[in-house]
């Protein structure tokens, strides 16, 4: 995109968003999603005091109404991430209108050491399938339009993407205007 379109764009819409969204259907019966392979081991967590620093931004998501999930190699942390349901995410994050039986992925992060070997995957396969036993039937996640690695990670995890949003302030007056292109239920 040339800066002189990208100034007009600013100008008349202000910082735009641009976010594909991704789900997956975990009822009985529908499309498998794996387990922690090899020597890697998926370790629900109890409380933010496990993770290492480069991991703790996760942390900030605990609570009622939250599942926070880690992928520990040896005795090294080297990803985790967090769900959000119900009320608690409608009030704090709002993006994605849940219905009972729904969760989003708020958070995901991969210890830069790993990056690039399937940790990020790795985890959102087997938190899904966590999230499943739990009872939920259909999980979503917001990925940034450029962030390749993790929209990679979310369909090599056997998610795929439902939809678009958009969001803009026209002429740069609030509130933001988020436009839905496919369909988030099925």
């Amino acid at each position: 995109m040339s800066p002189l379109v990208r100034a007009v764009g600013r100008a008349l819409f202000g910082d735009y968003e641009l976010y594909a969204i991704y789900a997956i259907d975990t009822a009985p019966g529908r499309r498998p999603v794996g387990e922690a392979p090899g020597q890697a081991m998926f370790v629900p967590l109890n409380g933010p005091e496990q993770l290492p620093a480069e991991l703790s931004e996760v942390a900030a998501y605990a609570g009622p109404e939250a599942a926070l999930f880690g992928l520990r190699v040896g005795k090294n942390y080297v990803a985790a991430c967090a769900f959000q349901w119900g009320r608690r995410y409608a009030r704090e994050r709002g993006f994605i209108p849940l219905a009972d039986g729904e969760a989003k992925l708020v958070q995901i992060t991969t210890a830069p050491a790993a990056r690039g070997q399937g940790a990020a995957r790795t985890l959102i396969a087997a938190a899904s399938s966590a999230m499943a036993k739990r009872g939920f039937v259909r999980l979503y996640a917001r990925v940034w339009r450029g962030h390749q690695a993790s929209q990679k990670a979310f369909v090599a995890a056997g998610w795929e993407q439902c939809a678009w949003v958009v969001g803009l302030r026209v002429l740069n007056i609030a509130p933001r205007l988020r436009l839905t292109f496919g369909r988030l239920r099925p």
